[in-house]
């Protein structure tokens, strides 16, 4: 005849909570690992940010001392579709708003300064028929050869801070982006957390209160105040209150370092902010 054994429920409950506690930590650690990668992936982002930020205040000061309105009068001023618009009459008779609108549409690349209008009717005046019906000589025709070359010296230094602020601008971008990358990773590392916390409280702390039971009884679960207040107020319903509270208390720390770690990314996509992300906060002569 077989005997039935009897489970040794001290010891069953004493594994669960081992276990469930050593796969807690293991967890926990790669966590805490996790957690601080992150931290040092935001101060790595915000280090680049300052450093893009530095670059974007040379560019504009370099782009400061270019010299966009003496650019379009010299341009204006030796384009010969804008002289054969003009000696055809296109300009006659229009409004010095649709002058501009002509202009810009016959020379595209000008950068539209305050300086077009006037240089545009400067050329007008000199080549409007006088006196016998010759136009008075275009004064760019005087022009020695070293001022064109200082015009086209000038032109391929603003091309150089255009492309340097394109080249700006896309690495803001790309860092745009791997802030928000980054910040999605924290949601499945808080979810974890939160899990862990449940893991910790049902499988860890849940069994102990069990223990230390006596040979031949069988666990039994009570709803009731006054087994609450026995299992709470007694010496080791304390130890282990005080033992879920630190548990908890470690875990409410991580929650409180996504937190400010999510801070920490608002402040970056603030500091992003559009004026590094759109070409005409470089210059609005920019297009």
């Amino acid at each position: 005849m077989l005997k039935t054994m009897n489970l040794d429920w001290n010891s069953f409950f004493s594994t669960i909570s081992q276990s469930a506690s050593g796969m807690i930590a293991i967890i926990a650690a790669f966590i805490i690992s996790k957690l601080l990668g992150e931290n040092e992936k935001m101060e790595s982002l915000e280090g680049q940010i300052d450093e893009l930020i530095i670059d974007y205040n040379d560019i504009v000061h370099r782009v400061s001392h270019r010299k966009f309105e003496w650019l379009d009068k010299m341009e204006i001023d030796r384009d010969d579709d804008i002289e054969t618009a003009i000696k055809a009459g296109e300009f006659n008779s229009l409004s010095d708003e649709d002058k501009l609108l002509k202009l810009y549409e016959i020379a595209p690349y000008l950068h539209q300064t305050d300086a077009c209008l006037p240089a545009l009717k400067k050329l007008i005046a000199e080549l409007t028929p006088r006196g016998f019906g010759f136009n008075q000589l275009s004064h760019r025709l005087l022009r020695p050869v070293e001022v064109w070359y200082k015009v086209n010296e000038e032109h391929e230094k603003v091309k150089a801070l255009q492309v340097d602020s394109y080249t700006l601008i896309n690495k803001f971008t790309k860092l745009k982006e791997d802030c928000k990358s980054a910040q999605r990773n924290l949601k499945p590392i808080q979810n974890l957390l939160y899990i862990l916390i449940i893991g910790f409280l049902v499988a860890a702390i849940y069994p102990l209160h069990f223990l230390p039971m006596g040979e031949n009884e069988n666990p039994s679960i009570e709803f009731s105040i006054a087994a609450l207040k026995c299992s709470l107020f007694s010496f080791k319903g304390i130890f282990i209150i005080l033992l879920t509270a630190v548990v908890i208390g470690i875990f409410g720390y991580f929650l409180y370092f996504i937190k400010e770690i999510r801070k920490g990314y608002k402040s970056l996509d603030d500091l992003l902010a559009t004026k590094y992300l759109i070409l005409k906060n470089y210059s609005p002569y920019f297009k």
